[in-house]
């Protein structure tokens, strides 16, 4: 059976170049993020239930099979388990609450998801395919994983905005901020539980008071401040970009409004003379 498997990732183990930032990779990933984003939006227009459905379930899918895939071909290629690379980073949990989303059926906890999945994922998503730089490697396959995962927090993101499915006011930020701090106390206790395994390369969040961070800014602040400042100004660090995309979700959601509310009379007055 492991045979097989081996087998199985051999056939995906292909290697290139290191994609570069703003290379032909990376600016064609780019193009089709726009463009599925596009595309979304103009379901959103026809109905907006249904393409907010069918983009979570579509999104979970992708990226979880895509993980999966992930996780054994780095396992197939270094002979061993990445600890480093568990499914368990900030970007890595859009796919688990895009999942619970879909299966929670309580208002406002069905909220809290979409609200973080509007802010804090996009912000996500956003950072990665506008500067990918080190999450690029010489694996095809991970590379592609890579920009399908991060994009498609992006095309969430705004098709939650599109629809109307999260509020912009201090309540919705405070939501998603509250399924974000969750998140982080999960992945603070298994970092302290995997060092005392003696999993020393396992950091999830990159929160880890065992490793060093590795993060622009965030890394100096790790170095040279109490682990206890730079934890702080991690949270708050998170909560001010989400605040910021918030806003700009703001403006794209009244551009989106503005540009369907001017669409509408035209399409009436073609039909009206289509039927004179």
């Amino acid at each position: 059976m492991m045979y097989l498997i081996h087998k199985l990732f051999s056939l995906i183990d292909g290697t290139m170049k290191t994609p570069s930032n703003y290379g032909w990779f990376h600016i064609l990933s780019l193009m089709l993020m726009v463009l599925t984003v596009i595309i979304v939006a103009k379901s959103v227009k026809d109905n907006p239930d249904r393409a907010v459905k069918k983009t979570l379930i579509g999104f979970t899918v992708v990226s979880l099979t895509l993980e999966i895939m992930k996780q054994g071909l780095f396992t197939h290629v270094n002979s061993a388990y990445q600890w480093y690379a568990f499914p368990f980073q900030f970007c890595s949990t859009p796919m688990y609450i895009a999942l619970l989303s879909l299966i929670v059926n309580h208002r406002k906890v069905k909220e809290a998801f979409y609200s973080f999945l509007a802010f804090y994922g996009l912000f996500g998503g956003l950072v990665v395919m506008l500067y990918p730089n080190d999450v690029y490697i010489d694996l095809i396959m991970i590379d592609i994983q890579t920009m399908m995962h991060h994009g498609g927090m992006v095309v969430v993101g705004c098709t939650l905005i599109f629809a109307d499915k999260v509020k912009f006011n201090f309540s919705s930020l405070l939501k998603a901020s509250f399924v974000f701090l969750g998140l982080v106390a999960i992945a603070f206790v298994l970092n302290i539980s995997a060092f005392n395994a003696g999993l020393t390369s396992f950091n999830m969040f990159y929160i880890s008071p065992y490793i060093a961070n590795h993060l622009p800014i965030l890394s100096t602040i790790y170095q040279t401040q109490p682990y206890i400042v730079f934890f702080l100004c991690y949270i708050l660090g998170f909560g001010l970009a989400a605040f910021i995309m918030q806003k700009m979700g703001s403006g794209l959601n009244n551009l989106f409004s503005l540009f369907n509310t001017k669409r509408s009379p035209e399409k009436t007055r073609l039909l009206s003379d289509s039927n004179a």
